[in-house]
């Protein structure tokens, strides 16, 4: 979950060497998410300044020198996550299109939001010292939504829809006990806004 900044470049990064590392500056991105009460207003050169001090720090000067740049990375939100299931949702409707699969996936937000809740999620919270202000994030960030809910989920729309159906929407939703998810193929009704659907599988339970 990367800082957000107004412009953007694009290079050729060749010759270029990434040295990714979650120990450096941890403690000054915590201080700062806590001074600005989350990480919205976070001024860059603050937080570029911090990891690089880290940075510094934690090298030979030789070797901190010949950094060119850093990019800080913050914990991972719960909008975070959704982002990416929603980014590998996206991926899975459109390569299985392409095959002939389905037309294309729906899958709603209520289930998207579901799978990035503290039943699938470890999360913890960095609080303000007068406890005005709490900042929740992921502890083990996308790899631990990879890895349970997302696959889940995955796993539940390719055992289910199996049958090619071009012209059909291959629709996930969640049901009214707010913890199934139930699976349909979908036309639109020629003239109007409302979908013709038929159960494509049995209802799955995800928690």
């Amino acid at each position: 979950n990367t800082p957000i900044l107004q412009d953007s470049i694009t290079a050729d990064l060749k010759q270029v060497v990434f040295v990714f590392t979650t120990m450096w500056g941890v403690k000054g991105v915590v201080k700062l998410i806590r001074d600005y009460k989350g990480t919205q207003h976070i001024p860059w050169k603050a937080l570029e300044g911090d990891i690089r001090d880290s940075v510094d720090s934690n090298l030979e000067r030789d070797i901190a020198m010949s950094f060119d740049g850093v990019a800080p990375f913050f914990p991972m939100e719960k909008k975070g996550l959704k982002s990416w299931l929603q980014v590998e949702m996206e991926r899975l409707s459109q390569d299985n299109a392409e095959d002939g699969l389905w037309k294309r996936l729906e899958v709603t937000s209520q289930v998207l939001d579901l799978l990035v809740t503290p039943d699938f999620i470890d999360y913890a919270d960095l609080t303000s010292k007068n406890k005005d202000f709490s900042y929740s994030f992921s502890n083990f960030g996308v790899k631990e939504l990879q890895n349970g809910p997302f696959k889940r989920l995955r796993s539940h729309v390719t055992q289910c829809f199996v049958e090619k159906r071009s012209q059909h929407v291959a629709k996930v939703t969640l049901g009214d006990d707010g913890r199934t998810v139930v699976s349909d193929w979908c036309t639109a009704i020629e003239n109007s806004q409302e979908f013709e659907c038929e159960q494509a599988c049995r209802h799955k339970t995800l928690i």
